[in-house]
């Protein structure tokens, strides 16, 4: 379905890193994004060693190498 969205800067970073990794269009990685956002969220399961147990889709923040270079110079 073709549509006009307002899509903010990071996001349309995100998405074109990860179309460009997995050899997809921009609108596939949109897509496969809003799926992730609409998974539930993580559960804390029973504690191991004194430490709750987190159960987390494999699905993360895409961390690209111009983010890492806009951060260099942090303390």
């Amino acid at each position: 379905m073709r549509t006009t969205l307002n899509i903010d800067d990071e996001i349309l970073e995100a998405a074109r890193s990860i179309a460009g990794e997995r050899n997809l269009s921009v609108g596939a990685a949109l897509s496969e994004l809003a799926r992730r956002g609409l998974r539930p969220a993580a559960r804390v399961g029973r504690k191991r060693s004194g430490f709750p147990v987190f159960e987390i889709s494999h699905a993360g923040t895409v961390l690209t190498l111009d983010r890492v270079r806009e951060h260099e110079g942090d303390p």
